[in-house]
């Protein structure tokens, strides 16, 4: 399936401190270096994460797309997120953003395609709920493409 241009990321974390997490890197997982990653602050307890319900990343696309799969590459495995998509401004809590569109439970190093995801919209959120086994969540590249 074709990718999906996105014009921005930014990390979203409305439990954190300041909202964000490590938003000096979150290019890092649009450079298309599999070498070079985002990576969450390393919580102690993968499934506790410091008390957050989690934390995520957010794509702006270049205009509103039918969304078809998420692709999440992380050099780490044993983590789970979901996915969602929104069209209109990205919200700023998660309540915000609906329901899933698609989620993975205890992910493999690698590649993790999320999908299908039967979605229309402007914004994807890859909300990650438990980190790898090394106590922290890294994305080495995202990518979202059409059905």
């Amino acid at each position: 399936p074709d990718r999906i241009a996105v014009t921005s990321i930014a990390s979203f974390d409305p439990q954190g401190d300041n909202g964000t997490e490590h938003e000096d890197q979150v290019l890092q997982a649009l450079d298309g270096n599999t070498g070079t990653a985002w990576r969450s602050e390393q919580y102690g307890d993968p499934e506790k994460m410091a008390g957050k319900d989690g934390v995520g990343l957010i794509l702006t696309l270049d205009g509103t797309h039918d969304v078809g799969q998420v692709d999440v590459r992380s050099p780490e495995g044993g983590w789970s997120a979901q996915v969602y998509v929104v069209d209109g401004d990205a919200p700023t809590d998660l309540a915000g953003w609906g329901e899933p569109a698609a989620s993975v439970q205890g992910a493999a190093a690698g590649l993790t395609r999320f999908a299908p995801i039967d979605a229309r919209g402007d914004h994807v959120l890859v909300w990650f709920t438990r980190t790898a086994d090394s106590g922290e969540v890294a994305v080495s590249e995202l990518a979202v493409r059409a059905p």
